[in-house]
């Protein structure tokens, strides 16, 4: 459950904070990951007490000599949502090490729960990205439509739900990206193109906040939004509604990320067949609002 690249990385910190080796090992007692390169990958044999009464345990020179590939100092459970996934273990006398046991526990335990949810988040973004892809692709001779609705569910997402599909594209996003990259040598463009572009999602989601706007990337400088609407009864005010966000969200990007956005605005769906079709179009009134109407930024299909 531990990632190895993570664990190494905090035993890496902390061991220079401290200045004494720290280790960390999986449920088994492997060492993934040690200020002391060496150690990883060997057998921590401390571990497996410790694990199995998930309490801080502490092994003398006499002590340390007993056990397999384990020195001097003191071993603390690491526990991750009511389990214990490894330990930690500060090498040195015990009784200068262990005031630092708890306090490097905690400090683990807070990066690995920050580790977890940013790769839940990416799987999740992930998920989001090939579901639009799947319905942008619909074809019902392929796929059934329950499948896709199953896997919307999954996700939290109702696309039984009427909903009208938008459409976001970074206005002249290759340019600036070329801009970033001739900025001074030592800078990083590529993080901060991608600092950029998930601000910008961060954006779009923060202006249609409904529990089910899905809202992911679908490209580079590019968005797909799948909006729901809750009365849609009346087509017209649906997509009025719809228009007034797009409107502040135009509004929101220029004023937070200094960037011009073109948005596209598709017909209301009732279906996920209907959903493809206004994903559609909303991308046809976006290439056509850019030809017709330049002095505008949000387009609706329905205008063309």
């Amino acid at each position: 459950m531990i990632n190895h690249e993570v664990a190494q990385e905090i035993a890496d910190k902390t061991t220079e904070i401290i200045g004494y080796n720290v280790l960390i090992t999986d449920d088994t007692g492997i060492v993934i990951g040690s200020g002391d390169k060496d150690r990883v990958g060997t057998f921590h044999e401390a571990s497996v007490e410790t694990i199995r009464r998930a309490v801080m345990t502490w092994h003398d020179v006499a002590a340390a000599e007993q056990l397999e590939g384990v020195k001097p100092g003191v071993t603390v459970p690491v526990v991750l949502e009511n389990r214990t996934v490894g330990t930690v273990g500060i090498t040195g006398n015990p009784d200068e090490v262990k005031r630092f046991g708890m306090v490097v526990k905690s400090q683990t335990e807070i990066m690995l729960r920050e580790s977890l949810h940013l790769r839940m988040a990416l799987l999740q973004e992930k998920a989001l990205e090939s579901l639009l892809q799947d319905i942008a692709n619909y074809d019902p001779t392929i796929v059934e439509p329950a499948v896709l609705a199953a896997r919307g569910e999954e996700l939290g997402y109702d696309l039984n739900l009427s909903r009208v599909a938008v459409v976001v594209d970074l206005a002249r996003f290759a340019d600036l990206a070329n801009s970033y990259k001739s900025q001074i040598a030592d800078s990083r463009p590529e993080l901060e193109l991608q600092s950029l572009k998930v601000g910008v999602l961060r954006t779009i989601k923060e202006v249609f906040n409904g529990d089910q706007d899905l809202a992911t990337s679908v490209g580079t400088g590019k968005y797909g939004l799948l909006h729901g609407i809750w009365s849609p009864e009346d087509n017209a005010d649906a997509l009025h509604q719809t228009q007034i966000l797009c409107d502040s969200l135009a509004e929101s990007i220029k004023t937070r990320h200094e960037i011009d956005v073109n948005i596209g605005i598709g017909t209301l769906a009732r279906s996920i067949a209907e959903l493809k079709m206004s994903y559609h179009d909303a991308w046809g009134a976006l290439q056509l609002g850019k030809r017709l109407a330049r002095n505008r930024q949000v387009f609706r299909a329905s205008e063309f």
